[in-house]
């Protein structure tokens, strides 16, 4: 039976009922329906006190609810309200399907008896008793008053709680885009605001807006920062159910891992810097001029090298430091400055992570030709040595800031020679 505090209710009087009902035992679901209600709760204390001390205030939104001057209110409102009314099932099972539920109605007179509200008071103006068919027409609209409101109560309640699975929204192919991100495959879910049925829309569009945010720091290789675009997803699950969130859900997941990716890369980044990388399948390395511009043989992708000067006509005099003495002039557009721009297999890459990686093949007939020359140099010769000829008395030669050495022939321009020239 539906309660008189329930009726007319204001706050007092869904305190007062809160605290009649908790006089007598509660059932453990129950209680914890009342301590999240009340969110400070003494354990030490019975439920009766606790409930007692619980400010009258706090009954205020679900008292404007019933009232129906709020269109919905916190789900641990519902819940309370569920164990005022005494709502079989409660708490709500998501995995059902209340929608076919109904008010079953008294079967006989007899049922349609109720028992009395103590707090109600007989009509002592009537000295008259009604007839016996007048009494029982009374009390059977006094039950179908209470069944009514109890039916209305049922359907705010099932309001507020989410769908079946069959009405889950399906997105359009046009919302979805391919995206990789951290290596993980995933379809990026971007809905356009006038396409969204859903009545959380800006709570959809916010999640969008900071996951595109998300996506521009993962570009350009910065840490994700998503703790608040966490909690928006959830507030989605609980709010709309139907729209599918699982999409945002698995972008997030993706920019976890992507931390934890750059993590790793900014490490790398100190362990390799002052380093450059070919970037090629292969690349040419020639001599210096001096020596007629030889090609010396090739360097393979990810080779590490150190760039020691570069000059106007695009080239770059470099130093291998996996193979000493191997050093020459290749195109300033044949390396990068970070293994993370190689374009490489992971199994490359793991390759040129994990130490100092050189690639050189030389040519053979440079081989051939260091042979002979190995063979003519003095004492003073080195390895790899160029058999360079000797200068010219009044030729300057000139160490660049990365330690190449040169001199500006008669045209201006810079013909890098072997550092012997500048010792």
């Amino acid at each position: 039976m539906l309660s008189s505090g329930l009726i007319r209710t204001t706050q007092a009087k869904l305190k007062k009922e809160c605290v009649r009902l908790c006089k007598d035992d509660i059932h453990g679901k129950d209680e914890k329906v009342i301590r999240d209600f009340c969110e400070e709760w003494d354990t030490e204390k019975s439920c009766l006190q606790n409930i007692g001390k619980y400010d009258v205030d706090k009954f205020k939104a679900l008292s404007n609810f019933m009232k129906g001057n709020s269109e919905s209110t916190d789900p641990k409102n519902i819940q309370l309200l569920a164990w005022l009314i005494d709502f079989p099932h409660r708490p709500f099972d998501y995995n059902k399907d209340y929608s076919s539920s109904m008010v079953e109605a008294p079967k006989s007179n007899e049922d349609r008896l109720i028992q009395e509200d103590d707090s109600l008071e007989e009509d002592d103006t009537i000295d008259t008793p009604l007839p016996q068919t007048a009494k029982k027409k009374s009390k059977y609209l006094k039950v179908v008053a209470i069944g009514t409101l109890l039916a209305a109560l049922l359907v705010c309640i099932l309001s507020l709680y989410p769908k079946n699975s069959a009405q889950q929204i399906i997105p359009k192919p046009s919302w979805l885009k391919d995206t990789v991100i951290a290596g993980i495959p995933i379809q990026k879910l971007r809905a356009p605001k006038a396409e969204i049925t859903s009545s959380r829309v800006m709570d959809i569009l916010s999640i969008q807006r900071d996951l595109d945010r998300d996506l521009q720091r993962a570009k350009a290789w910065q840490v994700v920062s998503f703790n608040g675009t966490t909690s928006e997803i959830e507030f989605m699950k609980k709010q709309d159910p139907s729209w599918p969130v699982e999409y945002y859900q698995k972008e997030l997941d993706a920019y976890a891992a992507y931390n934890n990716t750059i993590q790793e890369h900014d490490k790398l980044e100190v362990q390799t810097k002052g380093y450059c990388f070919i970037s090629k399948p292969f690349v040419t390395i020639r001599e210096g001029a001096t020596n007629g511009g030889r090609t010396m043989g090739k360097l393979y992708l990810g080779t590490y090298i150190k760039i020691e000067d570069t000059d106007e006509t695009g080239t770059a005099y470099v130093t291998v430091p996996g193979l000493p003495g191997v050093e020459g002039i290749i195109h300033t557009g044949d390396y990068v400055d970070s293994l993370y721009k190689l374009k490489a297999t992971d199994q490359e890459m793991n390759t040129f992570k994990n130490r100092i990686f050189a690639n050189f093949e030389i040519d053979p007939g440079y081989a051939i030709a260091l042979k002979k020359e190995q063979q003519a140099q003095d004492r003073r010769g080195q390895s790899y040595s160029r058999g360079l000829s000797r200068s010219p008395k009044n030729r300057t030669y000139i160490t660049g800031p990365r330690g190449g050495c040169y001199y500006i022939n008669s045209n201006g321009n810079k013909v890098y020679v072997d550092h012997s020239f500048c010792q």
